[in-house]
């Protein structure tokens, strides 16, 4: 898989890899409480299952999402969710609590979608929020989702 690195202004990305896969960022998946993890108990997550699933997805767009300083803050993937259609499914995490809502979300999506957009020949992008997600909900309706 091919290794693609990004930046914005305040944030790197970079292709994730089974090395990111730390403490902190299980406890950000087991802890946060709108990702389904594949309908799996969360709480049996284990670093090495977090490593097994970036290796046998191997999705070329999900991200680590760093901050300047290159501490690991989050995630950002765009999953296949019908190849065949060019169709992608839209997923985020931001894991570290200083960072969530300050834009993060909005300044990552418009860095990395130009360049999906040419790498894929202008795919399809849907995603799933959780109702009582309402941070979320508020965040895609101020980008015109």
């Amino acid at each position: 898989m091919q290794i693609l690195n990004f930046e914005s202004e305040r944030f790197k990305l970079r292709t994730i890899s089974p090395k990111d896969c730390s403490k902190k960022y299980l406890n950000w998946v087991i802890n946060e409480k709108y990702i389904d993890y594949g309908n799996k108990n969360k709480n049996k997550l284990t670093i090495k299952i977090l490593k097994q699933n970036i290796l046998q997805k191997k999705n070329p767009y999900f991200f680590t999402i760093r901050d300047k300083k290159n501490n690991h803050i989050g995630n950002i993937k765009f999953e296949y969710f019908n190849k065949k259609k060019n169709i992608f499914h839209l997923g985020i995490l931001i894991g570290d609590k200083n960072w969530k809502y300050k834009g993060v979300f909005r300044e990552i999506f418009f860095t990395l979608v130009p360049h999906i957009y040419f790498l894929e020949k202008k795919p399809k992008i849907i995603c799933g929020i959780h109702r009582e997600n309402l941070a979320s909900i508020k965040s895609f309706k101020n980008m015109g989702w």
